[in-house]
């Protein structure tokens, strides 16, 4: 008895990988067998014939099959779109494999699929980056695929010092290379560090067929990537106090500084004495400035300075 296995299977394409090399090795095989008389008495009962392993991640080598039969250990001849050699490159093959046993004259056929895989990674060149300016990290495939960013977007989790942010992918669908991206905010300060997977946040990265891409990587050394966006705050303006005659029996003094600070206007009246003595505090108002009049004797001279009140909170008495 004559029996043909087919195995179910999903026929893909990647990048350039379909093949148009002829099957006729493998008909002429199974018409030979098809059309031999056997001599003796077949074994009786049906073989059966699986193909495993079809779905394979590209890394340069050839990806042979591997074959189960029952009963076991039959002779497989194997023919990957008509060649006895095993492909390399990313792409969809059909697999027969014919049993060469004349007693189990059983072929099967199916799909092997090579995925594509990441095979070069592109960092920023090397520099100090700040504020505003933008890192591009470039991921290229040994062949195309799609991104779906329905459900997500794709990104990279990069470190930078000690903060974790994500460079997002931007482009690149349909095509060998995905480009992610992140512009330096204020504050990001250190070495830029890459992970070694993209991260696909409920997207999907996959060749023509649906089959997953690969997603880890080894990252590059960006040792040389520095982000130096740390704000340094403008110095606070000079403290300036200001006096002005309103009347003979009393002046305006006036502070300039930094909004809602409190100060503390002393005064003495002979410097060689170092008796200072508090004459007046004051709130700044939120563009630096407050003033008040002070009441004096005609007549009278004394020496003025301020400080910042630093008594914690009410001013000092």
């Amino acid at each position: 008895m004559r029996r043909i296995c087919r195995m179910a299977s999903r026929v893909q394409t990647c990048g350039d990988a379909r093949r148009t090399v002829s099957l006729l090795v493998p008909f002429l095989l199974l018409t030979a067998l098809a059309n031999a008389t056997f001599a003796g008495n077949p074994i009786s009962g049906d073989a059966t014939v699986t193909l495993l392993d079809l779905v394979q991640t590209y890394d340069g080598e050839p990806k042979p099959i591997t074959v189960a039969t029952d009963p076991p250990d039959l002779p497989v001849a194997l023919f990957y779109d008509g060649s006895v050699l095993p492909p390399s490159e990313p792409g969809s093959y059909t697999v027969w494999g014919l049993v060469l046993d004349p007693f189990f004259p059983v072929l099967a056929k199916d799909i092997l699929t090579i995925s594509p895989a990441i095979t070069n990674i592109v960092a920023p060149p090397a520099g100090t980056y700040r504020a505003g300016q933008t890192l591009e990290f470039s991921v290229a495939y040994c062949g195309d695929v799609l991104v779906d960013t329905n459900e997500g977007i794709p990104s990279l989790s990069l470190r930078i010092g000690e903060s974790l942010v994500e460079a997002v992918y931007t482009g690149g669908e349909q095509t060998s290379v995905l480009v992610f991206r992140y512009t330096i905010q204020e504050g990001d300060s250190g070495e830029v560090v890459m992970p070694e997977i993209i991260s696909r946040n409920g997207a999907t990265i996959q060749d023509s067929g649906g089959y997953d891409a690969v997603t880890y990587f080894t990252p590059p050394s960006t040792s040389d990537v520095i982000a130096d966006a740390i704000v340094v705050p403008p110095p606070p303006p000079a403290d300036v106090l200001q006096i002005q005659p309103v009347s003979n029996r009393s002046i305006r003094l006036t502070v300039t500084g930094t909004a809602k600070v409190n100060y503390v206007i002393q005064a003495v009246a002979d410097l060689s004495l170092a008796n200072w003595g508090v004459i007046a505090a004051v709130q700044a108002d939120t563009n630096g400035v407050a003033s008040l009049n002070v009441p004096i004797q005609p007549g009278s001279q004394f020496f003025r300075t301020m400080r910042v009140d630093d008594s914690g909170g009410g001013f000092p008495r």
